[in-house]
């Protein structure tokens, strides 16, 4: 493709490609690729261990929350394989080997690689995490039952419970927050990460895609199109 692209003959273009754009730019891939492995490695190993979950943790993963963080982290990687993607589309476009038509089922298959690239290995965590879930609604529920019943007696069902008395009691600031802590435990996730990574990861992937629109729909078209919109002439 380098020989056919400069005419037949080999350039110091080429040259200096071959030699030290090509092997730098395979290096800092496969870099990135060995730093995922051993972090998908980490992630592995940590899901081997004996976890204290906590369902009540504010995070709403039980404590695993900063997994959706660090995996955020990701984004200008994301960015990076997305533009070289894009460029490969570029090209081929460009050439006549891919229709743009083609980038309809492409770029859903670019989306589902990076999902499953940098938001698959969370999901090993979610068979503790559904365990978790559910036995801390089965715990707490238990618990807010006990209460409940408690706080019935003391002040409903005491024919000597006054308005009065009831002014100020912590009693019920502990109900409400009760109720908000079981909120906590049946909203909790069963994956340790939420919408916003998914939206993070997607709107990094799509960035560098976007100007393959030009190819089908010229700069100096679109504005035209627009002044005529606008402008009505």
């Amino acid at each position: 493709m380098i020989l056919h692209s400069s005419g037949g003959s080999f350039t110091w273009s080429d040259g200096w490609y071959l030699a030290f754009c090509l092997p730098l730019f395979r290096f800092l891939i496969l870099r990135w690729f060995w730093r995922l492995g051993l972090w998908f490695y980490f992630l592995w190993r940590v899901q081997e261990l004996k976890l204290r979950l906590i369902p009540i943790h504010s995070d709403g993963a039980a404590g695993l929350g900063y997994l959706e963080t660090v995996h955020a982290t990701f984004s200008p990687l994301v960015l990076a394989i997305s533009a070289v993607c894009s460029a490969g589309f570029a090209e081929d476009i460009s050439s006549g080997a891919m229709t743009f038509d083609s980038l309809y089922s492409s770029v859903p298959m670019v989306m589902l690689f990076t999902a499953a690239l940098f938001m698959g290995p969370l999901f090993m965590f979610s068979h503790k995490l559904y365990i978790c879930r559910w036995t801390g609604i089965s715990e707490y529920m238990a618990m807010a039952s006990r209460y409940v019943n408690a706080f019935d007696v003391k002040w409903v069902r005491n024919e000597h419970a006054t308005g009065e008395s009831q002014l100020g009691t912590a009693d019920l600031q502990s109900l409400a927050d009760l109720t908000n802590s079981v909120s906590v435990v049946r909203n909790m996730h069963v994956i340790p990460f939420g919408r916003r990574l998914g939206l993070e990861l997607a709107i990094a992937v799509l960035l560098p895609l976007l100007p393959l629109l030009f190819l089908k729909y010229p700069v100096g078209q679109v504005a035209a199109q627009l002044f005529h919109i606008v402008s009505g002439l």
